[in-house]
C-alpha cells in the first residue's frame, strides 16, 4: 500500500512539473532585419506569455547575451549565422530557469528592446566608443599570488560585488582600479569582458562619481566600493558571466 501511495504521489510531482514547464512561453522563431543608420533588428516571437529579457554587454568578444526568465526554446534551428557587418550570429540555449540568446557581433554594440504584440524587438547598433564616463573604474579578476585578505568596506551607496569561485588555499583574486578622466557619459553602464589570459575584466561607468573606489575581498567575492554614489534602482542587476570561462562566475551591481 504504502508503495503504491508512493508511486502515486511520484506521478503527481511529475506531472505537477510536466505542466509548470508547459506554461511558461517558449520562443519559437527568430528573424534579423535592417534599419537605416547600420542598425539591426532581432525578433524574437513567443508563443505565450512575452518576457522582456535582461541582459549584458561584452566588448571583447563582443557579445550581447540576453536572458528570457521562465522561457524555453521550441526552435528547430538554435543557432543562426549572418553575413553581416555587424551581426555575426544568435545562439539559443535554455536551462531549468531561463533562455539565453547570446548576439556574436562583428564590433562591439549596444541594444535596447521593446514588446511589440507576441514578439520582442531587438535593436542592435555599434558602440558609441566617442562618449565616455568621468570614472570608468575597472576591477580585474585573474589568477594571482596569493593576497593579504582585506576588511570589508564601511557600508555605502554603490557596491559591486564580484563573485569568482577560487580555492583560497591556492590561489586569490586580485583586483586593480583605476581613474580616467574623460567627458561626461550619457548613462551609468556596467561592461564586462575577456582578455588574452582568459582574466575577467569588468568596467563600470559611474556617472557623476568622481572619487576614488574602495576595494576589498571577502572569501570568494571582490566588493567594490564607490563612497557617496547613489545606483538607481533600474540600474541595480545581477549578470552571469559564467559561459564566458575566466574566473568571474557572477557580477552584482
Amino acid at each position: 500500500m504504502n508503495t503504491k501511495l508512493t508511486k502515486i504521489i511520484s506521478g503527481l510531482f511529475v506531472a505537477t512539473a510536466a505542466f509548470q514547464t508547459a506554461s511558461a512561453g517558449n520562443i519559437t522563431d527568430i528573424k534579423v532585419s535592417s534599419l537605416p543608420n547600420k542598425q539591426k533588428i532581432v525578433k524574437v516571437s513567443f508563443d505565450k506569455e512575452i518576457v522582456n529579457p535582461t541582459g549584458f554587454v561584452t566588448s571583447s568578444p563582443a557579445r550581447i547575451a540576453l536572458d528570457f526568465e521562465q522561457t524555453g526554446i521550441s526552435m528547430d534551428q538554435q543557432v543562426l549565422e549572418y553575413a553581416d557587418p555587424l551581426l555575426s550570429k544568435i545562439s539559443a540555449a535554455q536551462n531549468s530557469s531561463r533562455a539565453r540568446l547570446v548576439l556574436n557581433l562583428n564590433k562591439p554594440g549596444q541594444y535596447n528592446t521593446e514588446v511589440r504584440g507576441n514578439k520582442v524587438w531587438i535593436f542592435i547598433n555599434e558602440s558609441d566608443d566617442t562618449v565616455s564616463a568621468p570614472a570608468r573604474p575597472a576591477v580585474k579578476a585573474a589568477p594571482a599570488a596569493p593576497a593579504k585578505q582585506q576588511a570589508a568596506a564601511p557600508f555605502t551607496e554603490s557596491v559591486v560585488s564580484v563573485s569568482a569561485p577560487f580555492s583560497p588555499a591556492k590561489q586569490q583574486a586580485a583586483a586593480s582600479a583605476k581613474q580616467q578622466a574623460a567627458t561626461p557619459a550619457k548613462q551609468t553602464n556596467i561592461d564586462f569582458r575577456k582578455d588574452g589570459k582568459n582574466a575577467g575584466i569588468i568596467e563600470l561607468a559611474a556617472l557623476g562619481f568622481a572619487g576614488q573606489p574602495d576595494i576589498s575581498q571577502q572569501h570568494d567575492h571582490i566588493i567594490v566600493t564607490l563612497k557617496n554614489h547613489t545606483l538607481p534602482t533600474a540600474l541595480q542587476r545581477s549578470l552571469d558571466v559564467a559561459d564566458f570561462k575566466t574566473p568571474v562566475q557572477k557580477v552584482t551591481l
